[in-house]
Parts: structure tokens; sequence; C-alpha cells
């Protein structure tokens, strides 16, 4: 895989898919505090991004983490997580994801909450969805952008570790 990367989502775009998803998760949650729980690592700056705007937007927010992995490379593998310690016991929850595609993480991660956090109700906010890659359906209640099936990289997503610090969204060796 080469190292030359062409730019597929832009900054400038980036920020309007947040300020519309703040928009919508605002519009929509209870009154009271937001809490989102980010799927680290892909997803900080998205998450980051987006609770600024819930924030202007007159909303208090809670931030959790958790850590999933599902990809070695280019390939989705054997799950991994490293569990919550929090009681969402009754709470409702905005799962900050940066990408889904199979799905299985997602589906894990729905049912982890509801039926061993105790919590009231799952959102899933994800920045991009890949929909042909899907193997399981799961619910994206605030989508950023559907993609086609390219592999992608910046604005959190990576491969192997490399390219998350960049603030567009681009797909490696294409060009």
């Amino acid at each position: 895989m080469g190292d030359e990367i062409k730019e597929y989502i832009s900054k400038e775009k980036l920020s309007g898919i947040v300020k519309r998803v703040a928009r919508e998760i605002v519009r929509d949650a209870e009154d009271g505090e937001i809490l989102l729980l980010t799927v680290m690592n892909g997803a900080l700056p998205f998450s980051r991004d987006l609770r600024r705007e819930i924030e202007g937007l007159g909303r208090k927010v809670r931030d959790y983490s958790i850590k999933v992995k599902s990809y070695e490379g280019m390939k989705s593998g054997d799950l991994t997580f490293e569990g919550v310690e929090e009681n969402f016991s009754g709470r409702d929850i905005y799962i900050v994801e940066d990408i889904v595609d199979s799905g299985r993480t997602m589906d894990f991660l729905i049912n982890y909450l509801l039926k061993e956090k105790g919590a009231q109700s799952v959102k899933v906010v994800s920045l991009l969805s890949k929909p042909s890659k899907r193997e399981v359906d799961v619910p994206i209640d605030y989508l950023g952008i559907e993609i086609e099936d390219k592999f992608v990289i910046g604005y959190g997503l990576d491969y192997d570790g490399k390219y998350r610090e960049l603030d567009f969204i681009g797909v490696l060796g294409e060009g």
C-alpha cells in the first residue's frame, strides 16, 4: 500500500457534518446531561468536536470512553475490548463511533450496554457508515455520511496506528 494520500472528505465538510449531527442530538435528547460514550481511539476527534458543538448549543455533556479493537491492518478480526466501570442504569447513552462497517462491534456494544450496564437506551452516533460491508444490521441513529467501500484514514481513523492526526479523511494509495 502506497503512502500517497488522496483527500476524500475535507476538513470543512467534516465541520459541517459535526455541526449537523450535534443539532440533531440536541433536538432529540431528553432534558439534562447528554452522555457520550466514545469508542477509542478512532472516534476521539469526532467526539471532541461533537462535544464542543453540543455544549455550544447550551447542553451539558458527560464523556466516557471504551476501548474496542476489531481491526489488524485493513482486515476486520477478532473483537477485543476493555469494559467500562460506570453503571449506566436508567441512562440514555450515545455511542460515538468513527465508522460502522461490519456492524459486529456496534452490535456487541449495544447489547453490552443494555444487558450488562443497565442503560435505558442506546443511540448510535457514527461519523461514517459503510453499508456494503455490513454483516450485522445495526441502527445508526445519527449518521454523518455514508461512504463507498474504501479504506479511509484521518480524523481519528488509522492504518496500523498511522494517519489518525490528519484533519481530513483520506484514502491511501488512490491517486
